[in-house]
């Protein structure tokens, strides 16, 4: 068996075996049609091999339930039917289920895709942390098969290094498939831990709550799981290194919990928005955490992308969503745009000017201008000249204002009045009249 420090890891080479002990499926025919040829790992709950399909002479991986794990009804039962409710699933980075059955011996098997690669445990353990690109990538892979189980009503519980593969050939991008899903433990409500014992490898990245009771989880528990992950990559190392893996899991299940400092404050290369959507998703209360994994994964990649409420972040302080401030903003543009474009086509009054701005005041003497010394003499009409026919004032045109009219026509009677006073007093100097009359014209 693998020490209790050490992540089981599914597929891997077999690092258990003793020298002596020779496995008798090896070279064995199962289901007659399954040739076992060699063993790739061992986990919690079975052995995976290599095998060879006789009919189309491809490669296959086989996973055979351990032995002592047979007589315990629920293992079985959960051995089957949850691989075929991820076969069912067929997500691109979920590995497909391609046939169950039993042994000759009645050992349930489940056969699967053969995968060439490493799994994360083993990337970890050679070249520590990861870059935060890679990281970033290998997560919202792993975000994207598990929001496809999630909708399905599958949770995996199980999410850990151990259990995501990358497969060979995909270099320098990343293919990632998830292994074990939901199948790889059988919990035990009343301890909270997997009953094969291999809580000292899983620990670590099982969430809060289903320390308490496994039954009762949703997708949250694998988002908690996920940022665990995520964490360990950029870290280069377990998050819970230096805890005690019993005294971790009581910390974790209590009212206080564990609380992991931020990445960027161990790692300076860690963006900002990443550095928080990890913290938001390995919360100790589920409700603070993301409600799928997809918005974890969009949080990673885009910065601002979380859910429409106001986010808590670390030390309380309350961000609003960008969504939120770009719709404030919006809102805003759109107020002012209003308000400019009442401006616009409002009245603000107009200034009335004369209809024929050629026509001005007459340029005779003003009525003190005329001379004071003299009293204006009363002339009477010769009984041989005709009466002197009345001044009729023309209307005004029609295309001028009456307001403006009205005040030229005043001005027009006085400055008339001057001028026949002005013409009186000049008939008085010498100035002749025609026919003793004095001539009035309107200056209209």
């Amino acid at each position: 068996m693998e020490s209790p420090s050490t992540p089981p890891e599914f597929p891997a080479e077999s690092r258990a075996e003793s020298p002596a002990y020779v496995d008798p499926l090896i070279g064995e025919i199962i289901a007659d049609r399954y040739l076992i040829t060699r063993v790739i790992g061992t986990g919690g709950m079975g052995r995976v091999y290599e095998a060879r399909h006789q009919g189309v002479r491809t490669k296959v991986a086989v996973k055979v339930l351990h032995p002592h794990l047979l007589d315990t009804r629920a293992v079985v039962d959960r051995f089957v039917s949850e691989a075929r409710t991820a076969g069912s699933l067929g997500h691109p980075r979920i590995v497909r289920f391609l046939d169950a059955g039993r042994t000759e011996s009645g050992l349930p098997f489940l056969v699967m895709d053969y995968l060439e690669g490493h799994t994360l445990s083993a990337e970890l353990r050679e070249v520590g942390a990861l870059s935060v690109e890679r990281a970033i990538e290998i997560a919202v892979q792993v975000a994207s098969a598990l929001d496809a189980a999630h909708r399905n009503g599958v949770v995996h519980r199980d999410v850990k290094p151990g259990n995501i593969f990358l497969v060979a050939g995909s270099d320098p991008g990343v293919d990632v498939r998830l292994l074990d899903f939901g199948i790889a433990k059988a919990t035990d409500a009343t301890t909270g831990m997997t009953q094969t014992g291999s809580v000292f490898g899983s620990a670590h990245y099982t969430a809060p709550e289903q320390m308490k009771d496994a039954s009762r989880v949703d997708a949250r528990a694998d988002v908690y799981s996920l940022g665990i992950v995520t964490y360990e990559m950029l870290k280069g190392e377990r998050a819970f290194k230096e805890r005690d893996i019993l005294a971790l899991a009581a910390e974790l299940a209590s009212t206080t919990g564990a609380v992991l400092p931020r990445i960027d404050t161990v790692r300076r290369d860690v963006r900002a928005h990443v550095a928080v959507a990890i913290d938001r998703a390995v919360r100790r209360d589920p409700g603070q955490r993301f409600i799928s994994a997809e918005a974890f994964a969009r949080a990673l990649t885009a910065p601002g992308s979380f859910d429409d409420a106001p986010t808590t972040l670390s030390g309380g302080v309350v961000r609003p969503s960008r969504r939120w401030i770009a719709g404030a903003l919006v809102l805003g543009v759109c107020v002012l745009g209003a308000l400019g474009w009442w401006w616009v086509g409002a009245d603000h009054g107009s200034v009335s000017v004369p209809a024929d701005t050629n026509e001005t005041a007459p340029t005779t003497a003003s009525p003190t201008a005329a001379p004071t010394t003299a009293p204006t003499p009363v002339m009477e009409p010769s009984p041989e000249a005709p009466a002197p026919e009345p001044v009729v004032e023309q209307p005004a045109p029609a295309d001028t204002k009456p307001k403006v009219r009205t005040v030229r026509r005043r001005t027009t009677s006085r400055a008339s009045s001057n001028r026949a006073s002005t013409k009186t007093t000049s008939e008085e100097r010498g100035v002749s009249l025609e026919d003793g009359v004095p001539i009035f014209r309107s200056r209209d």
